[in-house]
């Protein structure tokens, strides 16, 4: 996991909105997810998704690292008919 930290300057809205708009690329459930395990904090108190996130507040965020997305080839049998 890398750590992050992110200085919010958006209007106050709730942590998992706020998140999305700190993260480019990470959806709302995702933002939810990263929150509900405890990755994000502001100093040192870990985030609801609920909480009203500040103007000036700065975000610290563990993120994952990305999942190997390659696709592996299946074995699997064909029966071929002509």
């Amino acid at each position: 996991m890398r750590k992050a930290e992110y200085p919010y300057a958006g209007a106050p809205q709730r942590a998992d909105r706020a998140l999305c708009d700190l993260l480019e690329g990470v959806t709302r459930s995702a933002a939810a997810q990263l929150l509900e395990r405890g990755y994000v904090t502001i100093g040192k108190e870990t985030l609801q998704k609920s909480r009203i996130v500040k103007p000036g507040e700065t975000l610290s965020v563990l993120l994952p690292e990305p999942e190997n997305e390659v696709p592996r080839p299946q074995e699997i049998s064909l029966d071929i008919r002509y």
